[in-house]
């Protein structure tokens, strides 16, 4: 199963994070870390996935009908029809389109570049790359057609959609739920309110005593973010602000991108190299092909006789051992015989070497040895060598040892 780590940022300080690691499909999530981006990048290198969670605060959650499914033309055309939303200039700003939902509305989440930019630094300072940054607000809890409170610290954030909310100070937490609803269209009300009140916050519950919905207060044993890691698995669609310039193929181009020069003069190199070897390989089989037929044409010179040539250097060098062989100039001769034999004479200690002689490709020992038996153990280990054959010539036993004459030749 998947390892997530999940990394919450402080909204006042990102440096101070909190983070937990998650089994996907695990019904209960790890337990929660606090510290510094450098500490979390200690565990991060053990995960698959690396899930930023930012505070919905710093950004804007809005939606726009634009005539085209064409997802390029709405990347386009998206800041401009947002435009009269917008304080700043929309080039300063990001725009992070989530999943097209049945309403036909462009679901964006908007911040600035600046933002973005800055985030991306410290984790990239910190070694951490993560796969998806979303914010909060989106990971709460959410039923069709309801609306789910969450009470974080001194804020309430506010789910009403897959990939739309907002955030209340606790404050106001009443007044602005008001002219919320009255300012939403009938249809659009929420059937259910539902209160998530989590680990060490505080109950909200009261501010709804007035309003005209029904109320659910869920009240769960975990922190925020626990709730939070548990939700992602459930909805794995979630709103990724890690889009356009800060993708991660957009991330590991602008990696790449210093070492192109040098990446296209190695492959230059390469090809250079690709093709001198191909040439010099068809230099070479040429001249192995001159060079064979240089050979062949010497063999028919040398051996007008032959006529299946198959192998002329091999052929060459068997006619040549059957004319030594015929001139009593066996490949091997008398010394390769005696090597054969010699280590094995000097280990028998009871043999004593009277006369040796070769002719006519044969080795001839006279010998004398302490008795018939030795003899035969004698005859038994030359016979083992392959390359010889052994043939006793005579034997004839004295009064303390046995006289005998050894022919010995190549096999």
């Amino acid at each position: 199963m998947q390892n997530q780590l999940f990394i919450r940022f402080n909204e006042q300080e990102t440096q101070k994070v909190q983070w937990l690691e998650h089994t996907l499909h695990n019904e209960q999530a790890g337990p929660i870390n606090s510290g510094t981006l450098h500490d979390a990048a200690t565990v991060a290198h053990n995960h698959q996935r690396i899930i930023i969670i930012v505070p919905s605060t710093q950004l804007l959650l809005t939606s726009t009908h634009i005539p085209t499914k064409n997802k390029q033309r709405i990347v386009k055309a998206l800041p401009y029809s947002l435009e009269e939303q917008m304080i700043d200039d929309v080039e300063k700003m990001h725009f992070a389109i989530g999943q097209p939902g049945d309403d036909d509305l462009i679901h964006t989440a908007i911040l600035p570049h600046s933002l973005m930019q800055k985030w991306q630094k410290e984790l990239q300072d910190a070694g951490i790359y993560p796969q998806t940054m979303t914010p909060d607000l989106l990971l709460i809890p959410y039923t069709e057609g309801d609306w789910t409170f969450l009470t974080v610290g001194e804020t309430t954030l506010v789910r009403t959609g897959h990939t739309s909310g907002f955030v209340i100070d606790n404050d106001n937490l009443d007044t602005i739920l008001n002219l919320t609803l009255i300012d939403t269209e009938d249809d659009k009300k929420p059937e259910t309110i539902h209160v998530i009140q989590c680990q060490n916050e505080i109950d909200i519950t009261a501010a709804f005593k007035d309003i005209p919905v029904q109320l659910n207060h869920v009240i769960r044993t975990e922190s925020p973010l626990q709730m939070m890691a548990m939700t992602y698995g459930e909805q794995p669609d979630t709103l990724n602000l890690l889009q356009g310039p800060y993708s991660r193929r957009e991330q590991m181009g602008k990696f790449w991108k210093p070492w192109l020069p040098t990446l296209t003069i190695l492959l230059i190199l390469m090809l250079l190299g690709a093709v001198t070897t191909m040439i010099d390989y068809s230099r070479l089989s040429t001249q192995k092909a001159a060079l064979q037929q240089e050979i062949e044409q010497l063999y028919r010179e040398t051996f007008p006789d032959a006529k299946n040539i198959v192998n002329p250097p091999v052929q060459m060098e068997r006619h040549l051992a059957d004319l030594r062989r015929k001139q009593g100039q066996g490949s091997g001769g008398f010394l390769k015989l005696l090597n054969q034999v010699a280590p094995i004479l000097k280990e028998t200690a009871t043999l004593d070497l009277r006369r040796i002689s070769y002719k006519n490709n044969q080795l001839t020992l006279q010998i004398e040895i302490k008795d018939l038996a030795k003899l035969d153990q004698l005859k038994a280990r030359l016979t083992q060598n392959r390359g010889i054959i052994v043939d006793l010539q005579s034997a004839s036993a004295g009064t303390k040892k046995v006289e005998a004459r050894l022919l010995i030749k190549e096999a």
